[in-house]
Protein backbone atom coordinates (compact mmCIF):
# COMPACT_ATOMS: atom_id res chain seq x y z
CA UNK A 1 0.00 0.00 0.00
CA UNK A 2 1.29 3.57 -0.92
CA UNK A 3 2.53 5.22 2.17
CA UNK A 4 1.42 8.36 1.38
CA UNK A 5 4.03 10.28 3.39
CA UNK A 6 6.65 9.23 2.11
CA UNK A 7 5.41 10.32 -1.27
CA UNK A 8 4.12 13.62 -0.34
CA UNK A 9 7.65 14.49 1.22
CA UNK A 10 9.21 13.54 -2.01
CA UNK A 11 6.39 15.52 -3.80
CA UNK A 12 7.49 18.56 -1.81
CA UNK A 13 10.91 18.55 -2.84
CA UNK A 14 10.07 17.92 -6.62
CA UNK A 15 7.46 20.56 -8.04
CA UNK A 16 7.55 19.97 -11.15
CA UNK A 17 6.18 16.40 -10.75
CA UNK A 18 1.99 16.24 -10.13
CA UNK A 19 0.17 13.16 -9.10
CA UNK A 20 -3.25 13.10 -9.69
CA UNK A 21 -5.98 10.39 -9.86
CA UNK A 22 -7.27 9.13 -13.22
CA UNK A 23 -9.84 10.22 -14.03
CA UNK A 24 -11.32 11.85 -11.38
CA UNK A 25 -8.51 14.61 -11.28
CA UNK A 26 -8.69 14.31 -15.22
CA UNK A 27 -9.86 18.07 -15.67
CA UNK A 28 -7.43 19.84 -13.52
CA UNK A 29 -4.97 18.77 -15.96
CA UNK A 30 -4.76 21.77 -18.06
CA UNK A 31 -3.55 21.12 -21.38
CA UNK A 32 -0.98 24.11 -20.40
CA UNK A 33 0.87 22.41 -17.77
CA UNK A 34 4.07 21.52 -18.72
CA UNK A 35 5.06 19.72 -15.50
CA UNK A 36 5.23 15.99 -15.21
CA UNK A 37 1.98 14.00 -14.39
CA UNK A 38 1.79 10.40 -12.15
CA UNK A 39 -2.06 8.86 -12.67
CA UNK A 40 -3.21 7.02 -9.93
CA UNK A 41 -5.98 4.36 -11.60
CA UNK A 42 -7.85 2.51 -9.22
CA UNK A 43 -7.31 -1.41 -10.60
CA UNK A 44 -11.03 -1.31 -12.35
CA UNK A 45 -10.27 1.93 -13.98
CA UNK A 46 -8.91 1.51 -17.77
CA UNK A 47 -5.52 3.64 -17.52
CA UNK A 48 -4.68 7.24 -19.65
CA UNK A 49 -3.54 7.28 -22.91
CA UNK A 50 -0.02 9.39 -22.05
CA UNK A 51 0.13 12.24 -24.28
CA UNK A 52 4.13 12.72 -23.68
CA UNK A 53 6.81 11.02 -22.14
CA UNK A 54 6.50 12.99 -18.77
CA UNK A 55 3.09 11.16 -17.83
CA UNK A 56 3.32 7.91 -16.58
CA UNK A 57 0.42 5.69 -14.43
CA UNK A 58 0.25 2.95 -11.85
CA UNK A 59 -2.36 0.85 -10.66
CA UNK A 60 -3.64 1.13 -6.98
CA UNK A 61 -2.80 -0.16 -4.31
CA UNK A 62 0.66 0.08 -5.28
CA UNK A 63 3.76 -0.20 -3.11
CA UNK A 64 5.88 2.85 -2.03
CA UNK A 65 9.26 1.65 -3.63
CA UNK A 66 7.39 1.42 -6.97
CA UNK A 67 5.87 5.08 -6.57
CA UNK A 68 8.89 6.46 -5.82
CA UNK A 69 10.47 4.85 -8.47
CA UNK A 70 8.09 6.21 -10.83
CA UNK A 71 8.08 9.61 -9.61
CA UNK A 72 12.09 9.75 -9.96
CA UNK A 73 11.96 8.46 -13.61
CA UNK A 74 9.49 11.45 -14.45
CA UNK A 75 11.50 13.76 -12.27
CA UNK A 76 14.52 12.85 -14.51
CA UNK A 77 12.57 13.30 -17.58
CA UNK A 78 11.41 16.47 -17.11
CA UNK A 79 14.16 17.85 -16.66
CA UNK A 80 15.27 17.45 -20.22
CA UNK A 81 12.31 19.22 -21.14
CA UNK A 82 11.87 22.96 -20.79
CA UNK A 83 9.03 23.99 -18.36
CA UNK A 84 6.87 26.82 -20.19
CA UNK A 85 5.77 30.24 -17.95
CA UNK A 86 2.26 30.64 -18.71
CA UNK A 87 0.23 34.22 -18.96
CA UNK A 88 -3.58 33.95 -18.01
CA UNK A 89 -6.27 36.04 -19.31
CA UNK A 90 -5.25 38.87 -17.35
CA UNK A 91 -1.89 39.07 -18.52
CA UNK A 92 -0.08 37.79 -15.61
CA UNK A 93 2.73 35.74 -16.24
CA UNK A 94 3.78 32.75 -14.38
CA UNK A 95 6.62 30.07 -13.76
CA UNK A 96 7.63 28.05 -11.09
CA UNK A 97 5.74 29.64 -8.70
CA UNK A 98 6.26 33.14 -8.79
CA UNK A 99 4.50 35.84 -11.00
CA UNK A 100 3.66 39.05 -12.16
CA UNK A 101 1.43 41.39 -14.07
CA UNK A 102 2.78 42.36 -18.02
CA UNK A 103 1.81 45.69 -19.63
CA UNK A 104 -0.59 44.80 -22.85
CA UNK A 105 2.84 44.85 -25.11
CA UNK A 106 4.38 43.11 -23.26
CA UNK A 107 1.92 40.39 -22.86
CA UNK A 108 1.58 40.16 -26.49
CA UNK A 109 5.71 40.11 -27.24
CA UNK A 110 5.51 37.09 -24.29
CA UNK A 111 2.62 34.97 -25.70
CA UNK A 112 4.30 34.98 -29.25
CA UNK A 113 7.56 33.60 -27.49
CA UNK A 114 5.88 31.10 -25.26
CA UNK A 115 4.84 29.71 -28.84
CA UNK A 116 8.25 28.88 -29.21
CA UNK A 117 9.51 28.47 -25.89
CA UNK A 118 13.46 28.27 -26.17
CA UNK A 119 13.58 28.61 -30.04
CA UNK A 120 14.41 31.69 -32.10
CA UNK A 121 11.66 33.69 -32.62
CA UNK A 122 12.05 36.58 -35.66
CA UNK A 123 11.49 40.01 -35.05
CA UNK A 124 9.24 40.87 -37.38
CA UNK A 125 6.71 38.40 -35.81
CA UNK A 126 7.17 40.01 -32.47
CA UNK A 127 6.60 43.10 -34.24
CA UNK A 128 3.68 42.02 -35.85
CA UNK A 129 2.32 40.76 -32.50
CA UNK A 130 2.68 44.19 -30.40
CA UNK A 131 2.24 46.85 -32.94
CA UNK A 132 0.18 45.62 -35.81
CA UNK A 133 0.42 49.05 -37.71
CA UNK A 134 4.32 48.89 -37.50
CA UNK A 135 7.42 49.34 -35.45
CA UNK A 136 11.04 50.17 -35.34
CA UNK A 137 13.45 47.19 -33.98
CA UNK A 138 14.82 49.82 -31.68
CA UNK A 139 11.31 50.28 -30.04
CA UNK A 140 10.68 46.05 -29.93
CA UNK A 141 14.76 46.37 -28.72
CA UNK A 142 13.51 48.78 -25.95
CA UNK A 143 10.59 46.57 -24.89
CA UNK A 144 12.53 43.35 -24.48
CA UNK A 145 15.27 45.13 -22.61
CA UNK A 146 12.65 45.77 -19.82
CA UNK A 147 11.54 42.87 -19.94
CA UNK A 148 14.60 40.75 -19.41
CA UNK A 149 15.05 42.66 -16.06
CA UNK A 150 11.24 41.79 -15.22
CA UNK A 151 11.94 38.14 -15.93
CA UNK A 152 15.54 37.68 -14.71
CA UNK A 153 13.88 37.17 -10.72
CA UNK A 154 11.84 34.09 -12.32
CA UNK A 155 14.85 32.40 -13.45
CA UNK A 156 13.87 33.32 -17.08
CA UNK A 157 15.60 35.27 -20.25
CA UNK A 158 15.45 36.51 -23.64
CA UNK A 159 18.56 36.14 -25.64
CA UNK A 160 19.51 38.03 -28.99
CA UNK A 161 19.95 36.32 -31.66
CA UNK A 162 21.57 38.83 -33.90
CA UNK A 163 19.89 39.68 -37.38
CA UNK A 164 17.19 37.08 -36.95
CA UNK A 165 15.23 37.59 -33.51
CA UNK A 166 14.87 36.20 -30.01
CA UNK A 167 15.14 33.25 -27.75
CA UNK A 168 12.73 33.27 -24.68
CA UNK A 169 13.53 30.14 -21.85
CA UNK A 170 15.02 29.33 -18.71
CA UNK A 171 18.51 31.15 -17.88
CA UNK A 172 19.80 27.85 -17.06
CA UNK A 173 18.75 25.91 -20.30
CA UNK A 174 19.94 28.53 -22.63
CA UNK A 175 23.45 28.60 -20.88
CA UNK A 176 24.02 25.51 -22.57
CA UNK A 177 22.41 26.07 -26.08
Amino acid sequence: MVQDATSFVWLSRHPDVQVLRWPEDAAERSTHDHRACLWLVERDEAPPEPTSCTEDWLWLPTSDVEMQARLCALAVRAEHHPRRPEVDSFGQLTFCGASFFLSPTDEQLVRVMIDRFAEVTEERDLIAAAWPAGASSQVLRVHVSRLRRRLAPLGLEIRCVRGTGYVFGEARSLENA
